[in-house]
């Protein structure tokens, strides 16, 4: 069920140049399938991971791909 899709969501946040340095980052994004830029930088912000916004919007385009 929705651990499953915590952990497809894991494994493809992983596959991100940046978000691979940071598996507990990755591993927050994937259970708290944040949608919106705003959410991810509140979830990067923690870490001090600088992303640009278009970065940003890679990893909620891999969200909505494993989110449904």
């Amino acid at each position: 069920g929705s651990e499953m899709c915590i952990r497809d969501r894991f494994t493809a946040l992983m596959e991100n140049e940046k978000l691979k340095q940071y598996p507990e980052v990755s591993s927050k994004i994937a259970e708290l399938s944040p949608l919106t830029v705003s959410d991810v930088r509140v979830i990067i912000s923690s870490k001090r991971i600088a992303m640009d916004t278009s970065e940003i919007e890679e990893v909620i385009t891999v969200i909505r791909q494993h989110v449904l």
